[in-house]
């Protein structure tokens, strides 16, 4: 009786002690989240908090690294540092909300170009340099993403030209 007693205290003991094991999950923003890592997929991160029986998920872009209990470490995504206008190039433009999931929304930003001609590399090039131009301004403001949320492209039309123009409207993200 006393072994089979000792024997269920060691198991119970080991089984505390798996349910216990920390994994970290280190956000861009900096945040460390302990848990347990269950899954990894294309797009997200499966996990368990330790108190929870339930399987969480969260979108992979707003993951640094991932630290495994063995002291493994898989690196997900890289910080995008931006020091001024100088690195505008380094600046994301995206859609998708979930980029800036759990980043700090800063200022919108708007960007208006305006041109004429009937060829239509003109709306090309009015696309490009309002790209360009947002990233600028973000980079100026400090903010190493920026979420898209309207991209109007207009032709209008006269007798002899044709009135182009393309405005953007972004929010800056900061981690």
């Amino acid at each position: 009786m006393r072994n089979l007693l000792i024997l269920v205290f060691a198991c119970s003991i080991c089984s505390i002690q798996n349910s216990l094991a920390q994994d970290k999950i280190i956000k861009l923003n900096g945040d460390v989240m302990n848990c347990k890592i269950t899954a990894i997929n294309q797009s997200d991160i499966e996990y368990k908090l330790p108190v929870e029986d339930f399987t969480r998920f969260m979108v992979k872009d707003v993951v640094k690294n991932l630290i495994f209990e063995s002291g493994n470490i898989e690196k997900i995504n890289k910080l995008i540092k931006v020091n001024g206008e100088s690195d505008w190039e380094k600046v994301l433009v995206t859609k998708e909300v979930c980029k800036v999931a759990y980043l700090t929304e800063g200022r919108e930003l708007n960007v208006v170009k305006k041109g004429s001609g009937v060829n239509s590399s003109i709306q090309r090039k009015l696309k490009s340099d309002s790209l360009e131009e947002l990233k600028r301004l973000a980079a100026a403001n400090g903010y190493p993403i920026v979420l898209i949320k309207n991209f109007d492209s207009k032709v209008s039309f006269s007798t002899k030209t044709r009135e182009r123009s393309v405005a953007i409207t972004g929010v800056g993200y900061k981690y």
